[in-house]
């Protein structure tokens, strides 16, 4: 989400991390998790009618993500939801809802699906504002090299 953020589309991802030893959740890093997102929520003051919103909740759903599209459905913005069913909470208020199957072999969900619907979506944004994104994108390249915030260079290819 940071990724998208820093090209300029408003992104917000509240994710946190689970009670349980393995997850490093519990205090005070869950709570952590939870301030940053509600950091970033005045960017959805900006919602308007020409704005598409993605909202991606697998089971148990987030409530945040649901009231969120809820205000992105207020502000007359389309909703495209990634979720499990059609029938979801955030499903049952889209546009467009995109059925993606979560379920992996081991306990936890897996995100590929997710991922590669959601990669679909942003190269036909990319697409559509191509020129722009170009621009965007290396500039933000540019800044990154200079801020020294990744192993890889841009002139490392």
């Amino acid at each position: 989400m940071a990724d998208l953020a820093a090209r300029g589309w408003a992104a917000w991802n509240v994710e946190y991390r689970r009670l349980g030893w393995r997850s490093g959740g519990g205090w005070p890093a869950t709570f952590e998790d939870v301030a940053a997102a509600i950091d970033t929520l005045g960017r959805l003051v900006d919602i308007d009618p020409a704005d598409t919103v993605i909202a991606i909740t697998f089971p148990p759903y987030a409530s945040t993500v649901l009231r969120a599209a809820r205000w992105a459905k207020h502000q007359k913005a389309s909703l495209i939801a990634l979720t499990d069913s059609p029938v979801s909470p955030v499903g049952q208020i889209a546009d467009i809802g995109l059925p993606i199957r979560v379920s992996g072999i081991g306990p936890h969900n897996t995100m590929v699906a997710t991922m590669a619907v959601t990669n679909a979506l942003l190269n036909q944004l990319y697409l559509r504002n191509q020129d722009q994104a170009i621009e965007r994108y290396a500039t933000i390249t540019s800044l990154m090299d200079q801020w020294d915030l990744g192993v890889l260079k841009s002139d490392n290819d």
